[in-house]
C-alpha cells in the first residue's frame, strides 16, 4: 500500500525583524517565521523568498549591493535561509551603510514554497499582511528656542518654547536649563527645584 497527503495549500510566512511600522537607525537582521499549512500536515516550508523595495523610488535589493528598477526576487542564492518555523537573510546579504537612505521607507514581503509534489509545490502570494514596512532614520533630530531670547533680561520666566525638526518624526525634545554663576553641578534638578544636577554631555 502506498500512503501519500494531499496538500494543496500554500505555507505562510510572516516578517518579524523589522517590525512593522519601526522606525530604526540600522537593519542588523531581517527574519520572520514560516509555517506549512494546514497544521498538522507532513509537509515543510522548503524554500522561502523575499522582497524589499525602497518605497522613495520603487526599486527593489538585489542582495548583493544594489538596488534596481525591475522587481528582484530574493531566495537562497541571496543569502534567505530557512529552518524550523523560521526563515532569516544572511547578514552579508542585507542592505547597509550608504544603501540605506534616512527618513525612506522600505516594504519587506515574503513567499514561502512547500515541498509538495506532483504538479510542483505550493507557493504562498506576495504582499501578505504580514510584510513589514519600516522607516530607516540615522539622522539626529534639530531643536532650538525661541523663548527666552537668547542674551535677553528677565525677571521672570514663564514658559519655554521653541523648534523642532526632523526628516522622520520627533518623538522627544528635552531640556537642560543651566545656572552659568554657579560652580558645576549646576544644572536644574526639577525633583528638588534646585541647580545641582550634573549637566549632559
Amino acid at each position: 500500500t502506498t500512503t501519500i497527503t494531499y496538500d494543496a495549500e500554500a505555507p505562510q510566512s510572516a516578517v518579524s525583524v523589522p517590525a512593522n511600522g519601526a522606525i530604526i537607525n540600522a537593519v542588523p537582521a531581517i527574519n520572520g517565521t514560516a509555517s506549512d499549512l494546514p497544521g498538522g500536515n507532513p509537509g515543510t516550508v522548503a524554500q522561502m523568498n523575499a522582497r524589499l523595495k525602497r518605497l522613495s523610488d520603487n526599486w527593489y535589493w538585489d542582495g548583493f549591493g544594489a538596488w534596481g528598477a525591475g522587481v528582484q526576487d530574493l531566495g537562497p542564492g541571496q543569502g534567505v535561509g530557512v529552518g524550523a518555523g523560521t526563515w532569516n537573510i544572511n547578514g552579508v546579504n542585507i542592505p547597509s551603510g550608504a544603501n540605506l537612505t534616512s527618513g525612506v521607507s522600505y516594504y519587506l514581503t515574503t513567499s514561502g514554497w512547500d515541498d509538495a509534489g506532483g504538479i510542483g509545490p505550493n507557493k504562498e502570494a506576495w504582499g501578505s499582511p504580514s510584510g513589514s514596512t519600516f522607516t530607516f532614520d540615522n539622522t539626529a533630530p534639530r531643536s532650538g528656542i525661541s523663548n527666552p531670547t537668547d542674551g535677553s533680561f528677565r525677571n521672570s520666566v514663564p514658559a519655554f518654547a521653541g523648534v523642532s525638526n526632523d526628516n522622520v518624526l520627533v518623538s522627544t525634545v528635552q531640556l537642560s536649563i543651566q545656572n552659568a554663576s554657579i560652580v558645576a553641578p549646576n544644572c536644574y534638578n526639577p525633583a528638588i527645584n534646585a541647580f545641582n544636577a550634573v549637566c549632559p554631555a
